[in-house]
């Protein structure tokens, strides 16, 4: 009945999903669901780093990697197989377009793949080169990582969640709070309600929406759900075109809308989400919050904060 009437947000504080994984699991554990990695890389500079991430998932989980150019598929495939020829038996790699970029990846390239599955987790190559300094889009993409595929236990603890939580939809990272992003402490709507709204209509999805209530978002789209609580999203017939084309404006468009519909997605089919934390860095994001706090700063303050810091 909560599902039906109320707000995920409220769903969140009052009950407490707030995932806190610790660093070590049952190692007896084996999930016996199908369980897939969906991932976009864009940026060369970066393959290695996320392409390691593969080595936290499952052993029986498949990989499926998304790029733009030939070039770009034959550096990713050269880098797997130092990773093992196992892991490259158990990836497909594709060279699609980049518009949309990871949103249309995920929704049109890899839509049908990752259907088939019951566990699923999606995570592109961060990096927000229109703020600076580069150390802000930096730490955010730190923290996607970190509490989504940050470690082998941190995923065995996820599909232990899933497993044994039969409603639990989604679990993506809490929203970054540093630099200018701290205004989303506030505001995680931005400019975005109403194209959610008109987003929510066109994939007949009736669940509580308040411009005044934030939505538990995958905002930077990098995070794990079931495949059956977003079944809409993999029902409805996106094209590439349904996304802007290039230079893609910072916020406003329907990638920023979907980031923010995945909760209610859920909520529609029955399920909730919740926030995940790695247990070390749960420490880090304490000590973020008791700053703010205790220096008097307040997402209203947050872009005279970064003026103090320069």
């Amino acid at each position: 009945n909560m599902l039906r009437t109320v707000h995920m947000i409220d769903l969140v504080r009052n009950i407490s999903l707030l995932y806190v994984l610790p660093n070590k699991t049952d190692t007896d554990y084996k999930c016996e669901k199908k369980v897939a990695l969906g991932m976009h890389l864009y940026y060369p500079d970066l393959f290695e780093r996320y392409l390691r991430t593969i080595l936290c998932m499952p052993s029986n989980a498949d990989i499926y990697i998304t790029t733009d150019t030939s070039s770009k598929k034959a550096a990713i495939t050269e880098q797997i197989e130092v990773l093992g020829h196992s892991i490259l038996k158990r990836t497909s790699i594709y060279v699609v377009g980049n518009r949309g970029r990871d949103m249309a990846a995920l929704w049109v390239a890899l839509r049908e793949n990752l259907a088939v599955y019951d566990y699923v987790c999606f995570l592109h190559d961060k990096k927000t080169r229109q703020i600076s300094p580069g150390s802000i889009g930096e730490s955010w993409a730190y923290k996607l990582i970190d509490n989504v595929l940050g470690s082998p236990d941190l995923v065995q603890g996820i599909l232990q969640l899933f497993d044994s939580n039969e409603r639990l939809g989604m679990l993506v990272p809490p929203p970054p709070i540093h630099g200018q992003y701290l205004e989303f402490s506030q505001d995680l709507w931005t400019t975005n309600f109403d194209n959610t709204m008109n987003l929510a209509k066109k994939l007949s999805v009736q669940v509580p929406m308040d411009p005044n209530k934030e939505p538990v978002s995958a905002i930077g789209n990098c995070f794990w759900f079931k495949t059956a609580a977003l079944k809409e999203l993999f029902k409805f017939p996106w094209k590439y075109e349904d996304f802007p084309a290039e230079p893609l404006a910072e916020d406003g468009t329907i990638s920023h809308a979907m980031e923010r519909i995945y909760p209610y997605v859920a909520q529609n089919n029955g399920f909730y989400s919740g926030w995940v934390l790695n247990q070390n860095y749960a420490s880090t994001e304490f000590i973020s919050l008791y700053y703010y706090l205790s220096s008097g700063y307040t997402p209203n303050t947050g872009r005279e904060y970064i003026s103090y810091l320069e």
